[in-house]
């Protein structure tokens, strides 16, 4: 299973960074595949995407904010709070979650559903953290002055 999405990645990677071609019939069973001139632009030439809707900064929440632990996920992602804020983790899974900061700042302990832990922020600064059952569920804490 592992091997096949493996797999399945390398060949996107290349279909992503493959030209885009154009195909000639020539002669019967004779087929010329040539690169197209607009395949990609080249450096210092404007793209011919356009860019996408500019995504506001989450306003920092003076006080107390609550994050969700659900579905493999962190709720609000990321959680942004001014110095002096709490942050109170609840866990409305019904699988057992933690928050636990990569630097050792906090650490809910395993929560049970419905269960909470609160962590009082005093200094300014971003504390990624994860959960300690499922580490590729990710989350930060922003604090700002």
């Amino acid at each position: 299973m592992i091997f096949a999405l493996i797999m399945l990645g390398l060949l996107f990677l290349v279909g992503c960074s493959a030209p885009v071609a154009s195909v000639a019939q020539e002669a019967p069973g004779v087929t010329t595949i040539a690169p197209s001139a607009t395949a990609a632009p080249t450096v210092g030439q404007p793209s011919p995407l356009t860019p996408g809707p500019t995504i506001a900064a989450p306003t920092p929440v003076v006080g107390n904010l609550q994050v969700q632990m659900e579905s493999y996920g962190f709720i609000p992602e990321p959680a942004v709070i001014r110095v002096g804020g709490t942050i109170t983790w609840i866990n409305g899974d019904t699988w057992l979650h933690s928050a636990t900061s990569f630097d050792g700042v906090f650490n809910t302990g395993l929560l049970r559903q419905n269960e909470t832990y609160s962590v009082t922020f005093t200094q300014p600064g971003e504390f990624p953290y994860y959960c300690m059952r499922h580490p590729s569920v990710l989350g930060r804490v922003v604090v700002t002055p």
